[in-house]
């Protein structure tokens, strides 16, 4: 083999790898890029979730206040009565 053409094997080699390494750095650019991806999704997902059920949880906190809120009327009248009985005594 000549000089040159043990130069141009050379060369091609050289490109080669650069463009081998290259294509690594994209193809693992893009794999980080897709698992970040992925875990952000996974992350709106869950924060969607726990909005619905903090609504929920509000919806049954009120529903729980509500029904307190008429025991307590329903005791007031109850005692009420029972003082309007001994007082007729």
């Amino acid at each position: 083999m000549t000089e040159a053409r043990k130069s141009s094997w050379a060369v091609i080699g050289s490109l080669t790898a650069w463009l081998l390494t290259f294509a690594t750095l994209i193809w693992n650019v893009a794999v980080k890029d897709a698992n970040y991806s992925s875990r952000i999704s996974a992350i709106e997902t869950d924060i969607k979730e726990l909005d619905t059920r903090l609504d929920e949880a509000d919806v049954i906190r009120l529903n729980i206040a509500t029904d307190l809120a008429g025991i307590k009327t329903d005791l007031s009248w109850i005692r009420y009565q029972i003082e309007k009985m001994a007082v007729t005594d």
